[in-house]
């Protein structure tokens, strides 16, 4: 089925001169934060970036975005060289007052739970 979806696309911007839009695609259900995260990671796999600024746009009217969403979005936008969407987008997370979770460990000695995070030396 991938291979007629993708034909259809193809007859639709070539023959019709009609670029595909969301609408176009079909899914059973309201994509929720976590698969539209999980497209927006692919779209860095991909180097898709159209379909990084629809999905983009999703999250942030779902207005559920996470730290985490935003540094991907950075990340994407870094490596493929649009540096002023980097900045738009690591301002827009200081301006939303979001910010990194530190990387965080639990460890169980006994019946005590330590817990360490990144670089943390007060732990004895």
């Amino acid at each position: 089925m991938l291979k007629e979806g993708l034909i259809s696309f193809e007859l639709m911007q070539k023959l019709h001169k009609l670029e595909p839009k969301v609408e176009h695609y079909e899914m059973p259900i309201q994509p929720n934060y976590v698969i539209l995260k999980t497209l927006l990671s692919a779209c860095q796999n991909y180097e898709n970036v159209y379909i990084r600024k629809v999905i983009n746009q999703q999250l942030i009217e779902l207005k559920s975005c996470r730290a985490s969403s935003f540094v991907l979005l950075s990340n994407i936008c870094a490596s493929l060289g649009m540096w002023d969407n980097v900045i738009r987008v690591r301002t827009k997370m200081k301006d939303g007052h979001l910010g990194k979770i530190a990387c965080c460990r639990w460890i169980e000695l006994g019946e005590t739970v330590h817990k360490f995070f990144v670089q943390d030396r007060t732990h004895s």
